[in-house]
């Protein structure tokens, strides 16, 4: 089994103008490749973005099984932020540059080959369960009590004394209760149709989009309140999001405006 290997590219920017110094991608063969993990480092000079991604690239993307995520960010000085059309802008560069190098963009800020999507973070977008192992860490799981699914979100204790010494409560723990001196520290009870709007949240930001229907039917919850349907047929019209019966998807066209579409939705 291949290793995942994830490429994080910091495109960092001291102006909002993409423009004005050379570009040096020689930086770029700083990447740190090690424990399956490989980074792009920092590039503080360049002149064009694609020349900028196309390093990444060449870099992070000589192999198959690989996931790039790109990151724009930028300083204050001396012009301030990035402007929401010079994201915009690269946004869409650094899309056209890695699906031209046969990554897929199946995910707003996630690119991958075929079959080498990363499975970790599908889980979170599909809402499946996930435990949270070590102090601080966070979990969500399913039980069923008299056939009714009950989901709870916990906290473990960030306090490493209180974590080792409740180590023989562990497979025992009552993941409902939450106290200074328990294994948790936080718990968040989640109702059907809080689940259904995190469903909607996460699933939105995938190529694929989600089954609203069938997620519904599995939580037990109405799919198209009122106030929903509405949304829904607003930002059809408006050509934010495509419906293919209780399916819908952001097109990809509009992935810009994917936050705003999701909140109308929620």
């Amino acid at each position: 089994m291949s290793k995942l290997r994830i490429g994080i590219g910091r495109f960092w920017h001291e102006s909002n103008s993409f423009s004005g110094v050379v570009t040096n991608l020689a930086k770029f063969s700083d990447a740190s490749i090690g424990s399956g993990i490989a980074v792009g480092a920092a590039v503080y000079d360049y002149q064009d973005r694609r020349d900028e991604v196309t390093g990444f690239i060449d870099v992070l993307g000589s192999c198959d099984d690989v996931e790039l995520v790109p990151l724009i960010s930028a300083g204050t000085m001396p012009s301030g932020l990035l402007t929401d059309d010079a994201v915009a802008e690269t946004f869409v560069a650094v899309s056209a540059t890695l699906r031209d190098a046969a990554f897929e963009h199946y995910e707003i800020s996630n690119f991958a080959r075929n079959g080498h999507k990363a499975n970790h973070n599908l889980g979170y977008w599909h809402g499946d369960d996930y435990l949270g192992l070590g102090c601080g860490a966070w979990g969500t799981v399913t039980s069923s009590n008299d056939g009714i699914s009950d989901r709870i979100r916990y906290r473990n204790t960030p306090s490493p004394e209180h974590y080792l010494a409740g180590a023989r409560e562990w497979q025992s723990a009552d993941l409902r209760q939450a106290g200074v001196r328990e294994l948790q520290c936080e718990v968040e009870p989640i109702d059907a149709a809080t689940a259904l709007r995190e469903r909607l949240m996460l699933g939105l930001r995938l190529a694929e989009g989600v089954d609203v229907e069938g997620a519904a039917r599995e939580l037990g919850t109405e799919p198209w309140p009122e106030e929903r349907e509405r949304a829904a047929q607003r930002l059809l019209a408006r050509g934010r999001l495509e419906r293919s019966g209780g399916h819908l998807r952001v097109p990809r066209a509009q992935w810009l405006f994917a936050d705003g579409t999701i909140a109308e939705l929620l």
